[in-house]
């Protein structure tokens, strides 16, 4: 689809309905329920695909009930941790110093190994911020 400057074109929803435009693999969002699987020996909550995606170079997403976007982690300590604030390894030393696995949004990682996504959508418990408090499982974070 492409407009142009004189023919514009225009995307709204049905009354009632929410207009969700969604660049994402189509099992996603039309069978979630086969697109995840709860990961065993992971962090509680996380999931992965069930399908390998292969030379990927970035994953993104968010939800459409709050608006809260979905962080990228790079690494998968930070997907699995528990610790919401900012912790150094060492505060004496903290421009040096390494921050120990921070647990910011919920997330995806992608393994870029295996080709899986992995998914977390834990909530999220900072005072005074919008924190996320809906579904965690992601085969019904989007289901009717």
């Amino acid at each position: 689809m492409r407009g142009e400057a004189d023919k514009s074109i225009t995307l709204r929803s049905w009354p009632g309905e929410t207009a969700i435009i969604d660049g994402s693999w189509l099992e996603f969002s039309q069978s979630p329920d086969k697109a995840w699987q709860s990961v065993s020996d992971g962090a509680g909550g996380e999931f992965r695909s069930t399908n390998a995606y292969p030379n990927v170079r970035d994953v993104i997403g968010s939800f459409i009930d709050s608006i809260i976007g979905w962080t990228s982690y790079f690494y998968r300590s930070d997907l699995q941790a528990t610790n919401e604030l900012i912790d150094y390894a060492n505060w004496d030393q903290s421009k040096t110093s390494d921050i120990k696995p921070l647990w910011c949004v919920p997330g995806l990682w992608y393994d870029a190994v295996s080709g899986h996504i992995h998914c977390r959508l834990s909530h999220t418990h900072l005072p005074g911020l919008d924190n996320y408090t809906g579904e965690t499982d992601p085969r019904f974070a989007f289901s009717d």
